[in-house]
């Protein structure tokens, strides 16, 4: 049976050390967990049992995060922080190469959905 599997840059990077503050930005579901938790998921990113980074973008408004912390919206920005992120933190830190880290964020996800490939070799155009 196929199985996959995902993971978030900010459940790689973030641990539930960003709630002690009740700050509404570090509000997510599934919640931010614990630095071993963290370290299962690089880990499994890393062996491959992971094999898809996906950004999870959910931003809010201010309005929905300049709230209590029991308001607030569930929800991070995503998309613009995961390659910058997963660059200076996963690659800089040897947790994957850049190679493996591109396969996660675009073969990956392509693969699990059944996405038909392509490349990006010299001089290939975009069909």
């Amino acid at each position: 049976m196929p199985v996959t599997g995902e993971v978030t840059p900010h459940h790689l990077l973030l641990t539930d050390d960003a709630m002690r503050a009740y700050d509404p930005n570090a509000k997510m579901a599934p919640p931010l967990r614990s630095k071993r938790d963290v370290e299962a998921c690089r880990e499994a990113l890393a062996d491959g049992t992971l094999d898809a980074i996906a950004t999870d973008h959910a931003p809010h408004a201010l309005a929905d995060k300049e709230v209590e912390l029991d308001q607030a919206s569930n929800g991070i920005v995503g998309l613009e922080t995961a390659v910058p992120l997963c660059l200076t933190r996963l690659v800089r830190e040897r947790v994957l190469d850049l190679p493996a880290l591109v396969a996660r964020l675009t073969a990956g996800p392509a693969r699990v959905l059944d996405l038909p490939g392509g490349t990006l070799t010299v001089g290939r155009r975009a069909t």
